[in-house]
């Protein structure tokens, strides 16, 4: 198994030994052999439990204030987050390698120093205490920008709908279920950000009234009245970069383009969602990249990570262009 870091790559080897004895019995430590963007070597233990042991006390962070030439270690820091185990381990090794990325990824990268909002997951907007509507959206490809951003040195704000889906290392994290929860968090980060990456489902439409009770079920049905939900993309502060989304069950570009000039996107990412591996509650994506003067990229059928890393290098070019102006 391999991941970059920074452009560099690093080789995760699996040692499995009685290790930190009085710490956790029985347990088994992943060793990430990989070296720094400056350099330095990383010993990075994550503990895998055997044979349902006790709880992991804590969770991996970075310890990256060892003086130049020293190895860097990574440590169990007390906490109530846990890792889950897993039977091949793999699940701490990424956590590991996370770890890593978000201690050196902000000093490294082409977009080291910029300000990033990524929005992430299907809004829901609620009918009564129990039922809420919302969309298939997952978050998966919110989560795969926001580490991508992460990794190519950002300093990410991550704005989600959900904790269902957990959230990135090294990442700030807010929860915003609603359209006016997120309207209200993504003003707030913007004002002191580069670029909005607007890569959550919102909603367009909302009941126009919510029940301060569930509503019973009765014999003949229900209507629900609803409202359309305002866009609040163009109460983003002047000077963000906004880059948007669209689903749709089609790949008609110019509607694509006019929906991008309405709503007040720089860039936006059309997906149609009819295709097989695209879209929501799947690992994969294909999305065509516009601007103001067309289709910038198509990609292919591509892992989500694969395709937020090309939507990042549009980012990087639009943001080096506008730098020059």
């Amino acid at each position: 198994m391999a991941r970059g870091l920074s452009g560099q790559g690093c080789e995760v080897h699996v040692h499995i030994g009685p290790q930190a004895r009085g710490l956790i019995a029985e347990s088994a430590w992943v060793l990430a052999g990989c070296r720094t963007p400056d350099g330095r070597p990383v010993d990075a233990p994550a503990v895998h439990l055997a044979g349902g042991g006790p709880e992991v006390p804590g969770v991996l962070v970075a310890v990256p204030e060892t003086g130049p030439g020293q190895r860097l270690a990574l440590r169990l820091d007390g906490g109530s987050a846990r890792l889950e185990p897993a039977e091949d381990g793999l699940p701490f090794v990424e956590a590991v390698l996370d770890a890593v990325v978000a201690a050196y990824g902000r000093r490294v990268g082409g977009l080291a120093g910029r300000r990033i909002v990524v929005t992430s997951g299907g809004t829901r907007e609620p009918m009564d205490p129990v039922r809420f509507i919302t969309n298939r959206s997952s978050g998966k490809m919110g989560f795969a920008l926001a580490s991508a951003a992460r990794d190519r040195g950002a300093e990410v704000t991550y704005i989600a709908t959900s904790a269902q889906v957990p959230a990135p290392a090294g990442v700030r994290v807010v929860l915003a279920p609603s359209v006016a929860q997120l309207r209200a968090a993504v003003l707030e980060a913007t004002g002191s950000a580069h670029v909005l990456v607007m890569a959550a489902a919102v909603s367009d439409f909302r009941p126009a009234a919510v029940a301060s009770g569930k509503i019973k079920k009765g014999p003949s049905g229900m209507s629900l009245a609803l409202e359309t939900v305002a866009n609040f993309v163009p109460e983003v502060p002047a000077g963000v970069l906004r880059v948007g989304f669209a689903a749709e069950t089609d790949s008609d570009l110019d509607r694509a383009a006019a929906k991008m000039r309405q709503r007040g996107f720089d860039l936006l990412c059309l997906n149609d969602v009819s295709r097989p591996g695209v879209g929501f509650e799947v690992d994969t994506n294909k999305v065509w990249i516009l601007d103001g003067t067309g289709v910038r990229v198509e990609t292919d059928v591509l892992p989500k990570s694969a395709v937020a890393h090309r939507i990042l290098d549009e980012v990087e070019a639009f943001l080096h262009v506008d730098a020059t102006l």
